[in-house]
């Protein structure tokens, strides 16, 4: 078996290799194949006439083709790679380590939570938030769970009414930890927590740390009830731009439009009793 492995292990260079030459060759024949083939028949003209000045420019040109090439392989080659966790439970705890790292670097993080009814989200907040007073650091939680009161109105169907309850018992358990001693030290060391209600069907559950790191799961569509995250998770940064930056412009959107309406609750302000049972 040792044999084997000290066998296979100098071929990974090698296929390396290969992977550049195949990106290489796609790249060329896509972009520049056709221009390469007329300046080397350009360069053989030039030749044949003895056109020196002719010559040296359009080799000049075709260098230029090549590095082209070479670059365009670099950044395929060093692109990063798309980060996946086969559930958002362990894409979560992913993240809670993410949050832990930079209260221990930052002092100061920002994180925001488009759940369903954050029945298991809720004590992932909770814990961080108390975790950062014990260790001095100020996170700023802000969580978004389906409105009880829109999903207990009678105009969705019976099934749906579960979710209901269980984002009523979120908001509940939220408001006794504000009103708890451990929520009111987290305040008073700088921390917090707000949350809002919105009143449609998830399409989402994302967490966004700061503004650049974002775990997020499409919910599924077959059924309402079951509309938590049941695709995994991904992981995206704004700062690989393209696809990523826009996945993340595309949660703010959503969260500025959820945002719009004063908060459910909020600890800075020890809670809100006049909304807290809409």
């Amino acid at each position: 078996m040792h044999a084997a492995i000290v066998r296979l292990a100098p071929m990974k260079p090698l296929l390396f290799m290969r992977k550049l030459s195949r990106d290489a060759g796609l790249a060329y024949e896509k972009r520049h194949r056709p221009v390469a083939w007329l300046i080397v028949v350009l360069i053989c003209v030039g030749t044949a006439s003895s056109i020196r000045g002719v010559q040296l420019a359009l080799i000049g040109i075709l260098l230029v083709l090549v590095l082209e090439v070479l670059f365009d392989v670099r950044d395929r080659v060093l692109e990063p790679a798309p980060v996946w966790f086969d559930s958002f439970s362990r894409g979560i705890d992913d993240a809670a380590d993410e949050v832990r790292r930079r209260l221990a670097k930052n002092r100061d993080v920002r994180i925001r939570w488009i759940g369903v009814t954050m029945v298991s989200g809720w004590p992932i907040v909770q814990g961080l938030l108390l975790e950062a007073e014990r260790t001095r650091g100020r996170l700023h939680a802000e969580v978004a769970l389906l409105d009880p009161g829109w999903l207990e109105r009678g105009e969705l169907p019976a099934d749906y009414r579960p979710l209901g309850a269980r984002s009523t018992a979120t908001l509940s358990t939220i408001d006794q930890f504000i009103q708890d001693p451990r929520g009111q030290a987290v305040n008073h060391g700088g921390s917090g927590v707000a949350v809002y209600t919105y009143s449609h069907r998830p399409t989402w559950h994302a967490l966004l740390i700061d503004d650049d790191r974002m775990y997020f799961s499409p919910c599924d569509p077959r059924d309402f009830v079951l509309a938590g995250p049941q695709s995994g998770a991904e992981v995206v940064s704004s700062e690989n731009g393209g696809a990523a930056l826009a996945r993340v412009n595309s949660f703010k959107a959503w969260w500025a439009i959820i945002a719009e309406s004063d908060p459910h609750l909020d600890s800075s302000t020890n809670g809100a009793p006049h909304n807290a049972c809409r």
